[in-house]
């Protein structure tokens, strides 16, 4: 029904019906019957008021022309938007509608954000948190703080020197990759290496020492690492004394030692790592000298170190000095086994990596190492120059790790790790970046590797094997 859609028009003739005497209902409902309203049935006699007086038959019939006009009017104000009139407005609305339907959902705008390099909108610049690394139990590290950014899906690297780069500078230097194409760092593993015959005791072991140590293997950063001084080839030299208050020889200083630190190109502004091994490695790539040092001291206006060696040729050497001399306690180089930033720059790691272990045998060693500081008498002890790899069967894309931990457990899984020192946990090495942020750079572990206790916590141990000392490739 017509007045059904329009309640406004029912109103306004109900006003005006109620306006005039009810006897002149009939007359005018007649006249609106064109409307659709329906007839209106007669009260009885009973119900029908008298008039206070008798209208004629003109009067009655201007009257219902009046109020057919009234209702007319209101009828076509309550139904204004259904006119050819409103066609503009109503196109108007779908204008609207269609041009908020066209904005670009949320998903599209953080897909438009990551395109253009930005994890957050610019009026939400800290919409990531921080996260602050758990702190060190005897083997120091961290990165200094920072914000975490989002991981990004990790990509295995594709052959040798390959790999999906991670997150730094624009234009990183070339990785560090010193010591002959045969050196146990630099050989990559087959796929089926001759295993130890212990091989399962020795992981068991590990995992052990694991589990009594933090229950994690952590990286060691800006302590307990050592920090790599790259010198030109005029740089110039200072003179070393091998000994100093840590280190006091009655005896006499090892003129073997002495005679190789003589001529150390030793920056005078130069920081050995923190921690009490205050380890210090120069590398000189125009002449090929490495020199690494432990205990590295400055007393009495002279720079000291208690132990150390030199590598005349270091691209040519096979990375083990001869004993006993040597920063590591097993005379493998410190620079050979450790995860350069380079590395981690290029998302890369091409060799193999000192492990340092809380429990090392005591009075043996197995190649490729040449000595040992190991004290430990226990029965699942493992002798230093132990080599372990993840097996090769291991899926490393399962274990939804970090850039920089998958970087390592590729390392680890390619060339192996080597036990190469005694420590207080379970620990790789990292190169120290305090030559860097001594130079007013920015710490890049803060993005390279930014927690450095958790990077490889998803790496399943007991998925290593021992390969054979007696395999040298």
């Amino acid at each position: 029904m017509l007045l059904s859609y329009a309640p406004r028009a029912r109103i306004c003739v109900q006003r005006a019906v109620q306006a005039f005497n009810k006897a002149l209902r009939d007359p005018i409902m007649t006249a609106m019957a064109p409307l659709g309203v329906p007839p209106h049935r007669p009260p009885t006699p009973r119900s029908r008021p008298r008039l206070p007086f008798a209208p004629g038959p003109r009067l009655l019939r201007l009257l219902g022309a009046c109020c057919l006009l009234l209702a007319t009017v209101c009828i076509s104000a309550a139904l204004g938007a259904q006119t050819p009139s409103s066609k503009g407005a109503r196109a108007g609305v779908a204008h609207a509608v269609r041009h908020r339907r066209s904005r670009p959902k949320r998903a599209h705008r953080r897909a438009t954000r990551r395109a253009s390099g930005t994890s957050c909108p610019a009026h939400k610049p800290h919409c990531h948190k921080t996260r602050p690394p758990h702190p060190g139990k005897g083997t120091e590290g961290g990165s200094g703080g920072g914000p975490i950014p989002v991981p990004p899906t990790p990509t295995p690297p594709g052959g040798e020197g390959g790999g999906e780069g991670l997150p730094g500078p624009a234009s990183p230097s070339e990785p560090l990759r010193l010591f002959s194409a045969g050196s146990v760092f630099n050989q990559q593993l087959p796929g089926a290496p001759p295993l130890a015959g212990n091989s399962a005791a020795i992981v068991a072991a590990f995992r052990h020492q694991i589990e009594t140590h933090q229950g994690k293997v952590v990286i060691n950063t800006t302590s307990w690492s050592t920090p790599v001084y790259t010198v030109a080839g005029n740089a110039p030299t200072v003179a070393i004394f091998g000994e100093n208050s840590t280190c006091p020889r009655p005896g006499g200083i090892f003129a073997g030692f002495q005679a190789q630190i003589q001529a150390v190109p030793l920056p005078a502004s130069a920081v050995p790592a923190a921690g009490t091994d205050k380890e210090v490695v120069v590398w000189q790539p125009a002449t090929g000298h490495l020199w690494e040092l432990w205990r590295v001291i400055s007393e009495g206006g002279r720079w000291t170190a208690c132990w150390g060696g030199e590598i005349e040729n270091a691209n040519t050497s096979d990375g083990i000095l001869p004993a006993p001399f040597g920063a590591g306690a097993s005379g493998l180089s410190l620079l050979g086994g450790q995860i350069h930033i380079e590395d981690l720059e290029h998302g890369a790691i091409n060799h193999a990596l000192e492990v340092l272990l809380p429990d090392t045998k005591a009075g043996e060693f197995v190649w490729p190492a040449d000595r040992t500081d190991g004290t430990s008498q226990a029965g699942d002890a493992i002798p230093e120059g132990t080599r372990l790899r993840l097996s090769p069967s291991l899926d490393l894309s399962t274990l939804h790790l970090s850039a920089p931990g998958l970087a390592i457990a590729t390392a680890i899984q390619r060339y192996g790790m080597i036990v190469g020192d005694t420590a207080g946990d379970v620990a790789l090495s990292a190169q120290d970046p305090t030559p860097l942020i001594r130079e007013g750079k920015a710490n890049p572990y803060d993005h390279l590797l930014p927690s450095p206790y958790d990077t490889l916590d998803t790496i399943p141990w007991e998925r290593l094997e021992v390969v054979s000392p007696a395999y040298t490739g």
